[in-house]
């Protein structure tokens, strides 16, 4: 977890792997700062202070390899809403690649207010074919 590296100085991959290695993409699976935009952009910029500038990325070689909010924890409004400020963020920062979590949500849950049909929501697409609204950020 990046953000526990960062705030509380914990071994992590990013502190303890990353300057000793040399590759070309490191994967950010953002759920630890997935509810705050400023901390999503500090993890960014505190992976890349810690990664060695390669070809042919140099220093944009971090990509968000998982991030999203589901419907069953905010309204559609809300993670329409806080999925396009973690891809401007994203973009900001340069990372070449966000990768929603996921097209077609398999991760069942109890019913909640926002979620009626037993799954969490982390969808592009619905189950009953609809299209969630954070699927036009990804048009």
């Amino acid at each position: 977890r990046v953000k526990q590296a960062m705030t509380r100085s914990a071994p992590s991959v990013t502190t303890d792997v990353l300057p000793h290695v040399s590759i070309d993409l490191v994967s950010y699976s953002a759920w630890d700062t997935k509810n705050s935009p400023d901390d999503f952009g500090k993890s960014l910029a505190f992976i890349s202070r810690h990664k060695r500038p390669t070809s042919p990325f140099n220093t944009n070689g971090i990509y968000v390899g998982e991030f999203g909010l589901p419907e069953s924890e905010a309204t559609p409004k809300t993670a329409f809403n806080r999925t396009a400020e973690l891809l401007n963020v994203a973009r900001k920062f340069g990372c070449p690649y966000a990768v929603y979590w996921q097209i077609y949500c398999n991760e069942k849950t109890a019913p909640s207010l926002n979620s009626k049909n037993r799954y969490k929501g982390f969808w592009l697409v619905r189950p009953d074919g609809t299209r969630s609204p954070i699927c036009r950020l990804f048009q």
